[in-house]
């Protein structure tokens, strides 16, 4: 709804909060940046966690966890945040791209999380991705986790 918020948090081998509780009706996108570097999970998903632990009981927290890449963590902190946010109506969706990326491990931590993989082979299929999963954050009752 045009009352929802969005953080966006940009990661590589470090993590950094771009914009905080946007209205996701002024394009939060446009306080982004691209940044080069690695990849660890584990500092990303860390400050995800905190992120949502901020998040207030009138919103439904939603992780939305993009990678074009793979590392040695994030299993341990994507299970940690579904523990302790699931209660309060956490939806996890995970989105690998590009050419570089793990699928195989960010299917592993959309099964950890209780969440939906998803991969967008470009920018027309990413674009594509995203559409879909925002119909199934406005139909909820339509939403099956495991399609």
């Amino acid at each position: 709804s045009a009352d929802d918020i969005v953080t966006i948090i940009n990661h590589s081998d470090n993590a950094e909060v771009m914009c905080e509780n946007h209205p996701i009706t002024s394009s939060p996108e446009s306080q982004t940046h691209f940044r080069s570097g690695g990849n660890d999970f584990k500092i990303a998903l860390d400050l995800a966690k905190d992120q949502i632990a901020k998040v207030t009981a009138e919103y439904v927290p939603v992780l939305l966890f993009m990678s074009d890449g793979g590392c040695g963590n994030g299993e341990q902190e994507i299970q940690i945040i579904s523990r302790d946010f699931t209660p309060k109506g956490l939806k996890v969706f995970i989105i690998g791209f590009g050419s570089g990326c793990d699928e195989q491990k960010l299917k592993n931590m959309a099964i950890i999380s209780g969440g939906q993989y998803f991969y967008g082979c470009n920018g027309v299929d990413l674009k594509a991705k995203l559409k879909e999963i925002g119909m199934k954050l406005s139909s909820p009752e339509n939403f099956n986790w495991r399609d």
